[in-house]
């Protein structure tokens, strides 16, 4: 009896133990594990009140009321198994951020107390955990565990590596938890007069309250948790939204400093959006600066940080667009392309960098191998040009016309926008109109030689051949080299 009294003792001084050792490393715990810690300090607050009479022990405990325990045990167990595992760096969410040594103090100490408790139960209990006794749960547990041992050694073998120091200490995180589930399973949901030798003892009064005491346990370990991941979350917010504030200012040395203070910060607070916006940022402060190498670095690990590819080539693209580094976006989005399907957004983007960079061929490239017409609005005379004779080249004559229209607007005293109008005019069969145009061309420019060559090939198609000739004529005399009109006239002059 003394012995199994003995046992209880151990498994609830290490299980509290567990939840007070977490004190000592929770500040790497990231905003999403203290969303979790709360859900389950929570979870646990509203199931101990619920049920506080009948988990509670009694001297006259009735059956109903003592299948209570087994369900709390259980809640107990997972709760230190979720202690061990997400307060210890190595095995937490910050350990994929930031790399952590496998042999912490928290690995040691955990691994410890789970041997303690696992040893003093199997030495005492071990005729009680033959396969007829065990609940599915347990089947279920170590079905678990067994697995997850037996994939972090096999997954190194089909990939042709060797077992490391990293995969056996792994494993025997892994494995611990069997030391804790069967110990807490056990020990809590029985009832507390079959262990209690001495009931005026101070310490056995603890024991006997030992569901107040773990959920002051619990509750001691998540509450200060809770509060560090607040405040770190909060203060790290707080830099982050100060940096954008500064960056949209254009107080680019303000925003420089809050970036980088939120970038530390993050580094265990772990928010993703906020991570891949700084390293966009920052890199965007540092193209503005000129250190490209600086930038290169933060777009790097940004691309690091994304899984999905595709949607890194499409972020880093965005940065350099942001930058208005035109001919880096134009690379980036194509990249984007290549692994990824038609994207009508990356498409208007990537149109608009060989806009600025007035690449008509790459632009007129994306149009017919996408057989899509990207929305790009243009708002200076060049850009309007540009579109004009891009969409001139697709046939697509009355976007072109928009765009010539916009442009003559812009500069009315340019000739070539007012001539392009013409040309579109002529390409329509709408010679009139278009006649009207070529005049205002070489009214604007005197010496405009194709102006007078269209004008000519307007008249000749309307059969008014010796205005045509005039037209073609004057076209050579202004450009003596003028092949097209030099093939005209002789022509025509063929003809009579």
């Amino acid at each position: 009896m003394k012995s199994n009294l003995l046992v209880h003792k151990i498994v609830y001084i290490g299980t509290w133990v567990i939840f007070l050792a977490g004190l000592g490393s929770m500040d790497h715990l990231t905003w999403k594990e203290g969303m979790r810690l709360f859900v389950i300090q929570i979870g646990i607050l509203w199931l101990y009140f619920r049920y506080r009479d009948q988990i509670l022990d009694g001297e006259h405990e009735s059956e109903s009321k003592s299948l209570l325990k087994y369900p709390a045990s259980v809640v107990v167990a997972l709760t230190a198994a979720y202690a061990i595992t997400q307060f210890d760096p190595a095995t937490s969410a910050i350990s994929y951020q930031n790399s952590q040594p496998r042999l912490s103090f928290f690995f040691l100490f955990g691994s410890l107390v789970s041997l303690v408790m696992g040893s003093a139960f199997l030495v005492v209990r071990w005729r009680h955990l033959r396969i007829r006794q065990l609940t599915f749960l347990d089947i279920a547990v170590t079905g678990v565990v067994g697995i997850a041992v037996a994939v972090t050694f096999g997954a190194k073998q089909l990939i042709g590596h060797g077992i490391t120091r990293v995969d056996v200490l792994s494993a025997v995180k892994i494995a611990s938890y069997l030391f804790i589930w069967f110990p807490v399973t056990r020990m809590y949901s029985e009832t507390v007069d079959e262990t209690v030798m001495e009931s005026g003892s101070w310490t056995n009064r603890i024991f006997e309250h030992r569901w107040s005491v773990t959920l002051g346990f619990i509750c001691l370990l998540c509450g200060p948790a809770l509060m560090s991941v607040m405040y770190r979350t909060g203060v790290m917010l707080h830099h982050y939204y100060s940096g954008q504030k500064s960056l949209h200012a254009e107080t680019m040395s303000t925003a420089m400093q809050h970036y980088k203070i939120a970038q530390e910060m993050n580094k265990t607070v772990n928010a993703g959006f906020v991570r891949e916006r700084i390293f966009e940022d920052m890199a965007l402060l540092h193209l503005e600066k000129g250190d490209y190498r600086a930038a290169k670095a933060s777009l790097n690990a940004l691309q690091t940080s994304i899984f999905d590819k595709a949607a890194a080539h499409k972020r880093v693209a965005e940065t350099y667009f942001r930058a208005r580094r035109w001919g880096h976006a134009a690379s980036a989005y194509e990249a984007f392309l290549v692994q990824a399907e038609k994207n009508t957004e990356v498409l208007d983007q990537l149109a608009k960098a060989y806009l600025h960079l007035r690449n008509t061929k790459e632009f007129c490239r994306i149009v017919g191998q996408y057989s899509y017409t990207p929305n790009v609005d243009a708002n200076t005379y060049d850009q309007h040009v540009f579109l004009g004779n891009v969409y001139f080249n697709q046939h697509q004559y009355d976007t072109s016309l928009r765009h010539f229209q916009a442009a003559a607007n812009l500069d009315p005293k340019d000739a070539y926008s007012t001539y392009k109008v013409g040309r579109i005019h002529l390409a329509k069969t709408k010679y009139r109109a278009a006649i009207v145009e070529f005049q205002k061309a070489t009214r604007l420019k005197s010496d405009f030689a194709d102006a007078y060559y269209q004008t000519g090939v307007c008249y000749e198609l309307q059969e008014r051949l010796k205005e045509a000739v005039e037209m073609y004529q004057k076209a050579v005399d202004l450009l003596p080299n003028h092949l097209d009109g030099l093939m005209a006239l002789e022509r025509i002059r063929g003809l009579n």
